[in-house]
């Protein structure tokens, strides 16, 4: 048996070289986040289960190509924008919004391009409506495996911002806890830039107290 467990900066193990090992029977790796080699659905069902999924997937490799991307945040925080920029590969822009096309509950939409290496990638992209009215409705749709931008406007009210940030938060960790969320700022032409550096200050504070928060709430059970 081969433990690793809790390496939380472990990236890589070498697949080919352990599948290589008859006398290696069991694959302890749980609490490694990075480890791109199993996916921690596998990890979490012991050793042994490890080291057959391990073996199956050098005896014959597939890489999904495809990943959940979800826009979420306020209303007219530019969601819908950032998408339209996004898949517009050519000139990264979009084009300006009526109040009246605003995104109603959720707008699915799949991108074809490609990573860094140069290798396929299907987004498969969740615009979220951000009304309160459909925040209860978003749950239904939440993924583990997948990319969350939570996105707000630099001109938007801090006190509003910082109501989003905790809503989305809390509604993330309930159905996917432990989930990584990348944040975002529009409109960061409306503003100035001393204004922007507070504003993404007191975001990256709302997060930071928000986690401290579980943290807590966790090492209380």
């Amino acid at each position: 048996a081969l433990d690793v467990s809790g390496h939380t900066h472990l990236v890589h193990l070498p697949a080919a070289a352990l599948c290589g090992l008859t006398s290696l029977k069991e694959l302890e790796c749980t609490g490694c986040p990075q480890l791109l080699s199993l996916p921690l659905e596998v990890t979490a069902m012991g050793g042994a289960d490890s080291m057959l999924f391990l073996r199956e997937y050098e005896k014959e490799p597939t890489n999904n190509d495809s990943l959940a991307l979800f826009l979420v945040g306020g209303g007219e925080c530019g969601k819908t924008s950032v998408k339209r920029a996004l898949v517009n590969e050519d000139a990264n822009v979009a084009p300006a919004i009526d109040k009246d096309t605003r995104t109603v509950g959720m707008d699915m939409e799949e991108w074809s391009t490609v990573d860094n290496a140069g290798q396929v990638l299907n987004l498969k992209i969740k615009d979220v409506g951000g009304q309160d009215l459909y925040i209860h409705l978003h749950e239904l749709f939440l993924l583990r495996r997948a990319v969350y931008l939570f996105m707000w406007r630099a001109d938007h009210d801090l006190d509003k911002v910082r109501h989003d940030v905790t809503v989305w938060l809390n509604l993330l960790q309930s159905r996917v806890p432990g989930v990584a969320v990348l944040p975002v700022v529009t409109h960061v032409d409306c503003v100035s830039a001393s204004d922007l550096e507070q504003q993404c200050h007191h975001v990256k504070a709302a997060m930071r107290t928000w986690m401290e928060k579980q943290q807590k709430l966790k090492n209380a059970k």
